[in-house]
């Protein structure tokens, strides 16, 4: 007798992590640039023709507000596997970047890679990093968001929500920055390598 299987109780497996004998899995003559689009495409179960992404930009010293600001609006988002960015690489994975976010207080952030995601609902979005000030090309940061076409009013307003709350209370403010970028902790002795302004004097 055969058994059927639930596929909604079976584990997502994200093709690089499938045998090569299995439905879906690589052609071994598929170009590295090429595993981000099959994983998307396999991911969101459309062809690239149905797929829309929303994009925005930011300096890149926003990377940790922005990770913060997508964790308090999409916190029941369920992240099923993360991979490496959309363009060349020499191996699909995620990059992460150590940030001083609080005087001598240091984070992690994904700074160049693709996260992928199950929503409460049972739909499916990709969130792309890409830190564009690595290259010769730019200085910004590019958030995205992918989602089968028929979800773009949606992702539209998703992308709303994150900007709205980016708005709010930035994790600099307030704090001090010393002329190497590095965060100034009040009560530290003061140098040359600093710069202090009277209250409302700006230059």
């Amino acid at each position: 007798m055969n058994e059927q299987v639930d596929q909604a109780s079976v584990p997502y497996q994200p093709l690089c992590r499938r045998s090569r004998s299995g439905r879906g899995a690589y052609d071994v003559n598929v170009f590295k640039t090429e595993v981000f689009d099959l994983e998307v495409k396999e991911f969101l179960g459309c062809a690239e023709v149905d797929l829309v992404t929303e994009k925005a930009q930011f300096p890149r010293y926003d990377l940790p507000h922005l990770h913060q600001g997508f964790k308090a609006c999409f916190s029941d988002w369920e992240l099923i596997f993360e991979g490496g960015p959309s363009w060349m690489y020499d191996l699909w994975i995620a990059s992460r970047v150590r940030i001083e976010v609080r005087p001598g207080r240091y984070e992690d952030f994904v700074d160049e890679g693709s996260l992928f995601y199950s929503l409460p609902d049972g739909s499916r979005r990709v969130v792309v990093f890409d830190d564009f000030s690595r290259r010769s090309d730019g200085e910004a940061l590019t958030f995205s968001m992918i989602s089968p076409r028929r979800d773009h009013g949606r992702l539209r307003r998703d992308l709303t929500r994150l900007q709205t709350w980016l708005n709010k209370d930035h994790y600099l403010k307030g704090q001090v920055l010393k002329a190497n970028g590095s965060l100034l902790t009040m009560g530290d002795p003061v140098d040359w390598d600093d710069v202090a302004l009277k209250s409302g004097r700006t230059r």
